[in-house]
């Protein structure tokens, strides 16, 4: 289904690029298992579960060809005087392989080669697999393959769902807006678990969510990653908001999608994490950097693909309701007349939204959505804001093996839940990160002298593995 491009398109080359291809999701109707022909319905093809599986994938099949099947390891690959991810034997599909030195990682996950982000955070938690496991094995020699794999699996994923929840949702949607939705707790029970699993909640990812709501982030890419090293700068500049780190360089992002190969050139992995943690995120806003919208997946040529735009097709592909559907069903009043959306959408984009659409009702969720003023708390706004609330509430709720659940036989006890709880970004990243010494406490935020100053490593919280001592 491309996107055709106009010919007075104000960036594309006149009449040399037509249209942007995608292609449709595939549906149900399309799906050989599937014979009763209703609805049309998206499929997924990942887990719908906070569980890792980038790193462990999403089926027992996948899941096996990714481990070492020797002391509960996952399987990596030695160069450059560190591990990394295996060779993806489908590299040239997958990834661009432009030069002799690219690489393509096989994950559980074909989107961990998208950019170098997604490739760090990956590399990041599957070496934290390993490491855990190696520290398990010590704990009880006794334990065979299975035993250390499954062991270090849950716990990952438990630290994993723990950063998310208690860290980095409370960012973006509010510590206050998930308390009144039942996404945070302060109460628990004697052992310090919050049993909130329902068995009859339906934790499937909606398609509000995955195809709008959460693209909202897209808006916040930054289109130059800075590579920062750890030496203290010595301008006034960099004594000011970014302590103990000097800015060595930055990388453009559309040169690197699909190649991870920036990650294993000199030290980079090192200064490409460090630099996430020193360089803000776009601010939220109407645009996007030019680097998604007109560069995406560019490869060698001069232009590539408009994220926004495919953003938008795609929720058109999925059938989405329409911006005011949504409005009503959050519990706001639908908006009859364009001056209705003046409360919520500035002015000024709402005469815009005027000038593209015929009526109110025909604005789009992805588009309205994203251009409204944020909620009290949030960065986001209002209806976004009540679909992702909803989203992570069933996501949490319906997950029955959700670290705070304790619920299940496969669940945690007290002490190890109160370890689960210290686990931060910032000691994942010291812990598999060569050469990165100190980092501020909480990575999310940019480091400053007064409340998240960089620390040596070691003065990081650490979750103990004692408790699981057999």
């Amino acid at each position: 289904m491309p996107l055709e491009v106009p010919p007075d398109d104000p960036v594309l080359p006149l009449g040399d690029i037509q249209c942007m291809s995608m292609l449709r999701t595939k549906t149900t109707l399309e799906h050989p298992c599937v014979t009763n022909y209703g609805t049309a319905e998206q499929l997924s093809s990942v887990t719908a579960f906070l569980d890792l599986s980038i790193v462990y994938g999403n089926s027992v099949a996948q899941t096996a060809s990714l481990r070492q099947h020797r002391a509960g390891l996952m399987m990596v690959e030695h160069r450059h005087g560190q591990d990394w991810p295996p060779h993806n034997p489908n590299a040239s599909r997958l990834c661009q392989m432009r030069e002799g030195s690219d690489v393509c990682y096989l994950t559980g996950d074909l989107r961990s080669n998208q950019s170098p982000h997604l490739a760090i955070l990956q590399i990041a938690h599957l070496l934290e697999h390993n490491r855990l496991a190696t520290e398990l094995s010590k704990l009880n020699p006794c334990w065979d393959d299975e035993r250390l794999f499954q062991e270090a699996r849950r716990i990952n994923i438990g630290k994993y769902q723990s950063v998310v929840y208690n860290d980095w949702l409370p960012i973006y949607m509010g510590r206050e807006n998930m308390l009144a939705h039942g996404l945070l707790h302060t109460t628990a029970d004697a052992g310090g678990f919050v049993r909130d699993y329902n068995a009859l909640e339906d934790p499937t990812v909606s398609n509000a969510f995955g195809t709008a709501a959460f693209r909202y982030f897209h808006n916040m890419i930054v289109g130059e990653l800075e590579l920062s090293s750890g030496r203290r700068a010595l301008t006034d500049f960099y004594q000011d908001l970014r302590q103990h780190r000097t800015r060595n360089g930055s990388v453009r992002l559309s040169d690197w999608l699909r190649r991870p190969a920036v990650l294993e050139q000199r030290n980079n992995r090192e200064l490409l994490t460090r630099g996430m943690t020193t360089q803000p995120h776009d601010s939220a806003n109407d645009q996007l950097t030019p680097e998604a919208k007109h560069f995406l997946f560019r490869n060698a040529h001069a232009y590539g693909a408009d994220l926004k735009a495919i953003d938008i097709h795609r929720a058109r592909d999925h059938g989405l309701a329409s911006y005011n559907d949504f409005r009503e069903l959050c519990g706001y009043a639908r908006a009859n007349r364009w001056e209705d959306l003046y409360a919520s959408i500035p002015r000024a984009t709402v005469d815009r939204l005027a000038r593209w659409y015929d009526t109110v009702d025909d604005v789009e969720l992805a588009v309205a959505g994203a251009l409204e003023m944020h909620h009290p708390g949030a960065t986001v706004g209002p209806t976004f804001l009540c679909i992702l609330l909803e989203q992570f509430r069933r996501t949490r709720t319906g997950d029955r093996y959700f670290f705070e659940n304790g619920a299940s036989e496969q669940g945690f006890d007290g002490r190890q839940l109160q370890e689960l709880r210290k686990a931060t970004i910032a000691r994942l990243l010291c812990d598999n990160t060569e050469g990165l010494a100190r980092m501020q406490h909480n990575a999310f935020f940019l480091p400053d002298d007064d409340q998240n100053r960089p620390v040596p490593c070691s003065e990081l919280p650490e979750v103990r593995l004692e408790p699981w001592r057999a």
